[in-house]
């Protein structure tokens, strides 16, 4: 079992992975959003390029040899915090997989954890419930959310996102594709 946050760029919010695109550089700008957000572009890229592509990578790597994979990307948000937070950043889902979700607000650093609502909590259910199917069996999925095992036909992730936990066929096939394309192009350098 592989997987990311929808903002794994926190981690290096600087990184600027369009300074390396070369000719794709104008295409990925396309399918991040447009060049008056620079910005998010390139954190939406660097958390793809970091993470996301790599799992998909990982995945594709295990069914080809003979082995099952599963692919998550976690994007669930407190509804509180979804106007004013880019994506849910690097280490985000731990306190809902573990069930750590805090009963009152808590501050950490500059920053205010709100306190869990029933949807964050049904979210953190949904995730803790794959993850133990996972250890205990092998399979994450579970009753209340079929987890189908990656093939690289399908490339279908389980996103556990503000609509609910669903498995997405060609999950953002068209821009973890020019990723794809960027790191073979950027392999030798």
């Amino acid at each position: 079992m592989a997987g990311g946050n929808s903002w794994e760029a926190s981690l290096f919010p600087n990184n600027t992975p369009l300074d390396n695109a070369g000719p794709l550089r104008d295409k990925l700008v396309a399918v991040y959003g447009s060049p008056a957000d620079l910005k998010n572009v390139q954190w939406d890229l660097a958390t793809e390029a970091m993470v996301i592509e790599p799992d998909r990578l990982l995945a594709r790597l295990h069914v080809r040899n003979g082995q099952k994979a599963w692919v998550y990307y976690d994007s669930y948000i407190p509804a509180s915090q979804r106007p004013t937070t880019h994506g849910l950043a690097h280490g985000g889902e731990l306190m809902y997989v573990f069930g750590t979700l805090p009963d009152h607000d808590r501050v950490q650093g500059t920053r205010t954890i709100p306190a869990a609502t029933p949807d964050d909590r049904k979210s953190g259910a949904a995730m803790t419930d794959a993850w133990v199917a996972f250890a205990k069996a092998g399979d994450p999925s579970t009753p209340a959310a079929a987890w189908p095992a990656y093939t690289p036909a399908n490339d279908t992730v389980l996103e556990f996102g503000a609509d609910g936990v669903h498995a997405r066929a060609a999950f953002h096939k068209p821009s973890l594709d020019l990723v794809e394309q960027l790191a073979a192009a950027n392999a030798g350098r």
